[in-house]
């Protein structure tokens, strides 16, 4: 009799395509670490700061940064500011998940759409 095996992929992808990115800057306290799916707003002309809630949410850090100084430093990158992520890999300041509300503010005002997606991998039997 064969079996079936499953395994869980562990590498996610954040976008899912057609992301447009701008160039800009985000400043962070020494040693903090800045999760991809982070919600940004808009400080100044390309100038990001993590976005709370209430705030008008405009861009989405693509990949992880991390200040692995002591003291604060202000890191250039390429912020998604347009396209298609996936919703469960988005938050609010490292610890809120979003909701429809949130992934309203940020079509509304980013153009960037969160689509709800299901990991699913099969591997075959060996």
């Amino acid at each position: 009799m064969s079996e079936v095996n499953f395994r869980t992929i562990v590498s996610q992808e954040l976008q899912l395509g057609n992301c447009e990115f701008e160039q800009g800057q985000i400043s962070l306290s020494g040693g903090r670490l800045l999760k991809a799916g982070t919600i940004l707003k808009r400080e100044a002309d390309r100038i990001f700061a993590i976005a709370e809630e209430g705030d008008t949410f405009i861009a989405v850090v693509p990949f992880d940064i991390k200040n692995t100084g002591p003291t604060n430093a202000t890191f250039g990158f390429r912020a998604i500011i347009s396209g298609r992520v996936r919703r469960d890999l988005l938050n609010i300041n490292d610890a809120t998940t979003i909701t429809s509300a949130h992934a309203d503010n940020l079509r509304a005002n980013g153009n960037i759409i969160a689509v709800e997606t299901t990991d699913i991998s099969r591997v075959s039997p060996s």
